[in-house]
């Protein structure tokens, strides 16, 4: 929202977000059901002048079709994932938290194995810093400043 309103010229295409519904909606924002189908996602990107993306497919499909993006990491270090491309502009968190800092290599789906063997593995359904903070979201993406994705924002547009 905060980079939405920080651009007023630029308009931004999410996707239906339904938690969004009790929150003042900037007019340079517009929602596009994204469910239907892979043609519908691709093709949104390849009209778009720019990505914004977390560390999902949509930065990939802006790189692969040449688009500007700016891509969020958080777990993960952008190194590891934004070598090939290009035009893809990778901003890392570099959290630091009471459980664990940026990046971390968890995500939804990691499975921890413990120091003892003959321990259970924990599997997470979300960031443990998110659920030790009882966030939504995970903190060390939350710490990417809406100040330093515009800059990037500007940074990729401009370098297009």
């Amino acid at each position: 929202m905060e980079v939405a309103q920080s651009c007023p010229d630029m308009a931004f295409v999410h996707s239906i977000d339904h938690s969004l519904r009790e929150v003042k909606i900037p007019p340079n924002i517009f929602f596009i059901d994204m469910g239907g189908s892979l043609e519908n996602y691709f093709s949104a990107i390849l009209a778009s002048d720019a990505v914004i993306s977390s560390d999902s497919s949509a930065y990939h499909v802006a790189g692969a079709f040449r688009k500007p993006a700016v891509a969020l990491f958080g777990p993960v270090n952008s190194a590891l994932r934004t070598l090939y491309c290009k035009s893809v502009f990778p901003i890392d968190a570099g959290y630091v938290g009471s459980i664990c800092s940026s990046p971390c290599g968890l995500n939804a789906v990691t499975e921890l194995n413990p120091p003892n063997p003959n321990a259970e593995a924990k599997v997470y359904d979300k960031c443990p810093e998110a659920e030790s903070k009882g966030t939504r979201y995970s903190p060390c993406l939350l710490s990417i400043t809406p100040s330093q994705i515009t800059k990037a924002l500007h940074k990729v547009l401009n370098a297009s």
